[in-house]
């Protein structure tokens, strides 16, 4: 659903607590990190560039979840994020592993305009089992 399974990703996670157990995965295509980074001069493959990228994802991811806790009137605190770079099949699998059990996913592919060039990435909401059905029950949906 996210893309060519070899292709290279960078991606930020950010676990989150509270009324929903879940993790938060964003997904940058390589050309998109280079873009938010290159905003500074940053390579993203350096510290610096993941640095920036966890902070750039954490930011998006966290105001992605505080929206959905406004509306579905939930307690959800992003914990710090974690940066990696592979192919977006084995990012996708080692979240997936990790968590165990998942039955459902939110996933949103979101654009974005920096230094007017088109970047887009990936968000995707993994909770622990039930908690999808939780979150669109108290949406109303």
């Amino acid at each position: 659903m996210v893309g060519d399974p070899e292709s290279i990703r960078h991606g930020v996670m950010v676990p989150i607590i509270g009324d929903l157990d879940a993790i938060v995965l964003l997904l940058f295509p390589e050309e998109d990190a280079a873009k938010i980074c290159g905003i500074y001069g940053i390579d993203p493959y350096t510290p610096d560039g993941a640095s920036m990228l966890g902070e750039v994802g954490n930011i998006l991811g966290t105001n992605y979840i505080n929206v959905l806790a406004q509306m579905a009137g939930m307690e959800m605190e992003p914990a710090p994020p974690q940066v990696v770079v592979d192919m977006l099949g084995a990012i996708v699998t080692t979240v997936l592993l990790s968590r165990g059990d998942i039955d459902h996913a939110l996933v949103l592919d979101s654009a974005l305009e920096v230094e007017e060039e088109q970047c887009s990435l990936s968000f995707l909401l993994l909770p622990a089992p039930g908690g999808v059905e939780d979150l669109l029950g108290r949406l109303g949906l």
